[in-house]
């Protein structure tokens, strides 16, 4: 798989809230919980992804089912990290307006070899998958109460035997 040149070199997730001038205040603290999430993600931060989330919020992979509730989001969250302790998040841009953010970037990491992640596919040794990947978040009352992610699960065949 080639990767193509990123749009800038600085993960956005952690780009402070208050650079984004062209945001209004509220819309700055949408991102922020929205950059929170990611961090989570991009740390290996089960917890900290969790923090952001509303007690009945969706996270939808559209990979797999949609994760419903915060214990689902949580055993959603905890079977990528068994997957792929070391994965990661580069997120080249990201959108705000009002409630929504959208984030675009590269997801990476190098799974566990011999893990059943997708039914019928087991993770090979040095199976390290690289992919361009969209989020979706809607942000209500200072949680995240819905995200998708979208990306091309065939980009993952690399990690797979």
């Amino acid at each position: 798989m080639k990767t193509t040149a990123k749009l800038t070199t600085e993960n956005q997730i952690y780009r402070a809230p208050e650079s984004f001038t062209d945001l209004t205040s509220e819309e700055r603290e949408v991102l922020r919980i929205v950059q929170t999430e990611l961090q989570g993600w991009d740390q290996d931060d089960l917890e900290k992804v969790l923090s952001t989330m509303a007690d009945d919020a969706t996270y939808w992979d559209i990979t797999l089912d949609p994760a419903v509730g915060k214990e689902a989001i949580r055993e959603f969250g905890q079977g990528w990290l068994d997957f792929c302790p070391n994965f990661g998040c580069f997120v080249e841009k990201l959108v705000v307006q009002g409630d929504t953010v959208v984030s675009m970037g590269q997801v990476f990491g190098d799974p566990v070899p011999g893990v059943e992640f997708y039914p019928g596919r087991v993770s090979k040794e040095g199976g390290r998958f690289d992919l361009w990947y969209c989020q979706v978040a809607i942000v209500k009352d200072g949680r995240i109460v819905y995200v998708r992610d979208h990306w091309n699960k065939d980009y993952m065949d690399p990690a797979f035997d």
